[in-house]
């Protein structure tokens, strides 16, 4: 009844159908460049393992799976978040004062 042209159109029009739905459920978003705070920078692909104070003195490996951080502003080099609960960026040798 139905020839190998037409289950071939039926493949590609599901395959089409399939890939379109794909795409509006995972849209890709991008963020505009903002102003960053003190000591910031923006990025478009931010560092996996960003220096933290409270993360300074133990090993973390947040790049096991992830080698990019959404877009956003980030620590400039040589500073990292302060605390769980204040995420400005201070320089990583207070943290060993504090």
């Amino acid at each position: 009844m139905f020839g190998i042209n037409s289950h071939l159109m039926f493949c590609i029009i599901l395959l089409f159908l399939s890939s379109n739905n794909l795409i509006k459920s995972n849209p890709v978003t991008t963020q505009l460049p903002k102003e960053c705070r003190n000591n910031e920078v923006y990025m478009e692909c931010g560092p996996c393992n960003e220096k933290r104070c409270y993360t300074i003195f133990y090993f973390v490996d947040p790049c096991r799976f992830n080698k990019c951080s959404p877009p956003g502003c980030y620590c400039e080099e040589g500073y990292g978040k302060k605390s769980v609960e204040d995420d400005t960026c201070v320089s990583l040798s207070t943290c060993l004062n504090e």
